[in-house]
């Protein structure tokens, strides 16, 4: 489950030193540096990242802690929740659907006037196609029941409860919903995120024919699911309902807040809450490390669950301000990853558009030494890579504020499942990402042409995702069957996931046909997530190294 602002169409990315000119020996480089300042920053408790290149076997990394009370390290088995990446699992079907023709894209709801009742006349002309590309006019979710307002009668969440049980919020109160809310007008409408308009089209496929939409519709999903994509592909890792034998790999949820220092007079002056983190019933541990310096100490405090300020009760001494990076125009940010008194790369916040290339420069940070130089890259208008030519010399280690997590996520299946409640491993993803490329021979497997149609149908642009959903005149994203596409060079395909405490990504570059996996047991929906940052960096330090073969 995710937002249309989630930051996978931004360019958050850690930029660094390029490696030797060898795939694997440069994605690990790259993943490395990435990827431990993540776990050691306290953004994530625990990672697992599949690179795939060409035909070439996926290279697994991993992270931190799947679980941090128990100590257990993520492998490539390992579950996480992977939300809204569920999303182009459901899309693929649809396509295999299409391409088999038992179905079509301009098929309307009210050919499914048996699962879903008598629907508004602009609800009627909605296709499967305007379902799978967020043009079909519906919001994100239900809104909350108003007081005596029921859900069996207008499709309304119950009880402030975003994510209700099946027992709560079942197939019926679903269907309600469809029949009771009327668009702004007939499709295409504007494109807005929906995990409604996806749970709808999964149901769909899963529902009987003829027969009004209940839970069943869900199993239904399931088992379709199940026959046409996870057999086929031995994706024996993939789950709605982890079974009790598999319960011991899937990775709890962390949503622990982050703090940002301020630095004066070599002292730690202040901390800032970049992110509030959830689930607190007390107040957290901080731990202030780095920086040069020493005996900072800091409290943190909570309000509903939530940290919600800190106090400095000792600012501590010999502290040196981070390295601060700055471009010659725009809007992009940068902080500098600083390793043994080296620049190794950039962390970049969203900043565009761009229509020139700025530069970029490092001052302050250093006891000694000369500052960093870069080369900045910018793809689809946005700073995506600084390529650092020169490391600089005398840096300081930067402060890192690390605040323990609260308690665990719990996250039920709801009737819209189909859009965001699959959980996966690593491994299964890889296979995914692979097929998703089109290959059509992967570890063994024989991939099925539906399964290779089904995602080229699901991968091709229907909609623009900016304020007009006609792809005539698009400047922003585009969009497929749920997945994001950018067709600027180079051309890129992604797919974000984000549910409390996890953050997953998909990112296909299928002009050199290589695949990006990246799974996270952490995220506060407020923080974005590291998942699209960690995947954006691979692609594009990558790419931007000429390491990738172009397709043949």
């Amino acid at each position: 489950m995710s937002n249309s602002t989630f930051m996978a169409r931004a360019a958050c990315a850690f930029v660094l030193l390029a490696g030797p000119a060898s795939a694997g020996t440069s994605g690990t480089a790259f993943v490395n540096t990435f990827a431990n300042q993540a776990v050691q920053s306290g953004a994530v408790e625990g990672l697992e990242i599949a690179v795939i290149i060409g035909t070439a076997k996926p290279v697994f990394y991993s992270y931190g802690y799947a679980d941090l009370a128990a100590k257990v390290k993520p492998t490539k088995n390992t579950l996480f929740q992977v939300a809204s990446v569920t999303k182009v699992f459901t899309t693929n079907l649809l396509g295999q659907a299409v391409y088999n023709k038992s179905l079509a894209l301009d098929d309307t709801l009210a050919t499914f006037s048996a699962q879903l009742g008598k629907v508004p006349p602009d609800t009627a002309k909605v296709t499967l196609e305007d379902l799978g590309d967020f043009t079909g006019g519906f919001p994100t979710y239900a809104p909350f029941c108003t007081s005596g307002e029921k859900p069996s009668v207008t499709g309304c969440l119950p009880n402030d409860n975003a994510r209700p049980t099946l027992s709560e919020y079942s197939g019926p109160d679903f269907a309600a919903f469809f029949r009771h809310y009327k668009t702004a007008g007939a499709p295409p409408q504007p494109y807005v995120y929906s995990d409604y308009s996806l749970g709808l089209l999964g149901l769909l496929l899963g529902s009987e024919a003829d027969t009004a939409l209940t839970n069943k519709a869900l199993t239904g999903w399931e088992t379709l699911l199940g026959a046409k994509l996870l057999k086929p592909l031995n994706l024996t890792n993939t789950y709605l309902n982890v079974p009790k034998a598999a319960l011991s790999r899937l990775a709890p949820g962390y949503q622990q807040a982050v703090a940002v220092a301020t630095v004066s007079g070599g002292t730690v002056s202040g901390l800032t809450v970049a992110v509030s983190g959830a689930g607190y019933s007390s107040a957290p541990a901080v731990t202030i490390s780095g920086g040069g310096g020493s005996g900072a100490q800091a409290e943190a405090k909570i309000d509903d669950g939530h940290v919600s300020a800190f106090t400095i009760t000792q600012g501590g001494a010999g502290y040196t301000a981070p390295a601060s990076v700055t471009f010659s125009s725009g809007n992009a940010t940068g902080t500098a990853i600083i390793k043994n008194g080296h620049v190794i790369g950039v962390a970049l916040g969203g900043g565009g558009p761009y229509t020139s290339v700025p530069t970029v420069t490092f001052s302050g940070g250093r006891i000694g030494g000369h500052d960093a130089k870069g080369t900045v890259f910018v793809d689809h208008d946005l700073v995506t890579y600084v390529k650092i030519t020169d490391p600089g010399s005398g840096y300081v280690d930067p402060i890192t504020v690390t605040v323990a997590p609260g308690a665990t996520s719990t996250l039920s299946v709801p009737i819209w499942a189909p859009a965001g409640a699959l959980k996966s491993s690593a491994q299964d993803l890889a296979t995914f990402a692979a097929a998703a490329l089109g290959h059509t021979s992967i570890g063994g497997i024989t991939v099925p042409n539906a399964i290779t149609q089904g995602f080229a149908i699901a991968e091709t642009a229907y909609s623009c995702e900016g304020s007009s959903p006609s792809l005539s005149r698009c400047t922003s994203a585009e969009s497929g069957m749920a997945w994001d596409i950018a067709h600027k060079t180079p051309v890129t395909i992604t797919k974000d996931g984000s549910l409390p405490g996890y953050s997953s990504f998909v990112l296909l570059l299928p002009n050199q046909d290589t695949a990006v996996v990246v799974l996270g047991n952490t995220l506060t929906l407020t923080s974005g997530g590291v998942a699209p940052a960690i995947a954006s960096e691979i692609a594009s330090a990558l790419y931007h190294n000429n390491l990738l073969p172009a397709r043949k």
